[in-house]
Order: C-alpha cells, then sequence, then structure tokens
C-alpha cells in the first residue's frame, strides 16, 4: 500500500505508481520507492560504477542524520537502497526529496552520459525498459526479459511435477497441532473462555504442512484449514471436558473416584442441555477465531501463490 506521503512524492516526480512501488527516472537515475514498517525505503539505480568518492558522497546523508541506513547492494554499486526511519511524528517528506534531489543531481553532473543498464547478472545491455517483475518494477533488457520468463516458466513446471505430498503433510499437520490442544486445556482449567485458542490452530497446521514438505498451493491451503477447524471443535470439546473434570474430582465426595469413574459423569453433565448450549457457544467461538487466523494467513498465502509474470510496463 502506497500511503499519503509517497503519493506526494510521486506527484512531485511524475513517478508511476502500481499500488506496492513508486518508481521513475530522476535525471539519468532510476528510483523505486515504497513503504516499510516504520520506515521508508528508496531503491537507487545509477548509471555506471560508483567510485569511492561516490560512495563517501552518498553515505554523508546517513552522518547527517537524514537516513538511518544505506545498503549498496551490488558488487559492482550501482544500486543503492536507503531507510528513511519514522517515529512517533510523521516522517518528512522534504527530507526524501533533498536527498532524491541531491543525489541525482551528483551522479548526472558527474556522469552526464551514463544510462541505466540492465539488471540481470552478468549484462551490461543499456537498451532497457521497465518490466514488472512479479509486481517489482526493474529495468531491463529485452533478451533478459525473455530468459527471466522462461526460467520461471521452467520453476513453475518442476514444482507442478513434484510429489505433492498431501497426506503426510495432513498428517504433521495433526501432530503439529497437539500443542494447540494443550493450549485449550490450560485455559480450560482455569475456567478461561478458551474460544480464542482457535487462532493458533491454522498457523500450528500451515506449520506441520510445511515442514512435511506438503505442496502449499490451494489444495494444500484448504487441507490445512479443515486441519484446524477440526481441532478448533476438538479442541474447545476437550478444554471444557478438562475443566468439568477438575471440578468433580476436587469435590470431597468423590475425591477417592476412579478417573473413569469421574469421566462417566462429565459425560452425563456434557449431556445437560444448559451445558450443552455452553460447550456450543465456545465451539462457535473457536471457530470464530479460528476462522479469522484462516482468513489472515489465507490473504497473505494466496499473494505468495501468485504465478510470477514478467510483462513490459
Amino acid at each position: 500500500m502506497i500511503f499519503s506521503g509517497l503519493k506526494k512524492i510521486s506527484k512531485i516526480y511524475g513517478f508511476k505508481n502500481n499500488g506496492t512501488f513508486i518508481y521513475g527516472m530522476v535525471k539519468n537515475s532510476y528510483i523505486v520507492i515504497f513503504d516499510g514498517n516504520k520506515h521508508k525505503n528508496v531503491w537507487f539505480r545509477f548509471p555506471g560504477q560508483l567510485d569511492e568518492g561516490d560512495k563517501i558522497k552518498i553515505e554523508s546523508w546517513k552522518k547527517r542524520g537524514f537516513v538511518k541506513k544505506i545498503v549498496f547492494l551490488e558488487d559492482n554499486a550501482i544500486s543503492v537502497e536507503m531507510n528513511f526511519i519514522k517515529y512517533i511524528v510523521p516522517l518528512n517528506i522534504k527530507k526524501i526529496k533533498e536527498v532524491i534531489d541531491d543525489i541525482t543531481n551528483y551522479i548526472f553532473n558527474k556522469y552526464p552520459e551514463g544510462k541505466i543498464l540492465c539488471s540481470e547478472d552478468d549484462c551490461s545491455a543499456d537498451a532497457v525498459v521497465i518490466y514488472d517483475s512479479g509486481g517489482l518494477p526493474l529495468p531491463c533488457c529485452r533478451a533478459c526479459a525473455e530468459n527471466l520468463r522462461n526460467r520461471t516458466k521452467a520453476l513453475y513446471e518442476k514444482e507442478k511435477a513434484e510429489n505433492n505430498n498431501y497426506i503426510k503433510g495432513v498428517i504433521y499437520a495433526f501432530f503439529f497441532c497437539i500443542p494447540g490442544i494443550l493450549c485449550n486445556i490450560f485455559f480450560g482449567m482455569l475456567g478461561k473462555i478458551t474460544g480464542i485458542c482457535g487462532a493458533v490452530y491454522y498457523g500450528l497446521a500451515r506449520e506441520g504442512f510445511l515442514e512435511a514438505k506438503g505442496k502449499f498451493n490451494k489444495i494444500g491451503i484448504a487441507l490445512v484449514s479443515v486441519v484446524s477447524l477440526l481441532f478448533s471443535v476438538f479442541g474447545a470439546y476437550v478444554s471444557y471436558f478438562a475443566y468439568v473434570i477438575k471440578e468433580i474430582i476436587t469435590q470431597s465426595e468423590i475425591k477417592s473416584s476412579t478417573f473413569k469413574k469421574a469421566a462417566e459423569i462429565v459425560f452425563k453433565i456434557m449431556r445437560i442441555p444448559e451445558v450443552k448450549k455452553e460447550i456450543t457457544v465456545n465451539i462457535h467461538m473457536s471457530l470464530v477465531f479460528c476462522g479469522i487466523a484462516i482468513i489472515f494467513f489465507m490473504i497473505k498465502d494466496f499473494q505468495v501463490l501468485k504465478k510470477i509474470k514478467i510483462r513490459k510496463i
């Protein structure tokens, strides 16, 4: 998501906005900017190789306190990433603009004939255009863009041919969900509402499925969701059972009773309409929290599952 500050910068420079990044040329430097967690990232791609003097010039902005972190991304030092940290007070966009203007003017004055090179390794072509690579706008030559498409297609074909490991993944998902039941029991013993524990089951089942190297496609996500929902119901039921049996065995008249006898009493109690209603409410709450977790993770997982497309912007 692009927030208002970066939208202002986009208008100032006439940058394009794809919803995640703003990007464009300033003089003969290519710039990509995006919002991060409590910071803003500015990625520069310069024409040609930077020398030590250029690096000192760029790093001077860190010493002046404008930039929190500067990373020279490539061995040939033509790409630089800067992080502008935000605190409680919103970041002053003028600071980012001042840094961009100063550095791009410096690069243009020193390398006036320089052109942006292809972003692919071992390619020095300067006849580049901007390609969308899975949402990331990158300068690339036509030949490298085609090679990237072919490599991406080959990876998807290889992944498609691999064993899906669905059965093993589901088994692991079941085992990984067991600690969630313990969480239910813990809250149940305290007499607390255990529905919120339903939120942990999707995460546990997901980790188990991935640990088994199950193919995490749409089918895999559906299987993980089913497992987590089943455990949400089972966990809520078990936690209520544990709570009632604790209350029974602490009563003086049946302290000496066997666990089997206590369990029989619990099952009779849990068939009482009022108790069944309370259990049902707890199960419903567990399913709701589990459903929220499923939706949250699924949104992120489906974004990852989207096929990377290489296209000219």
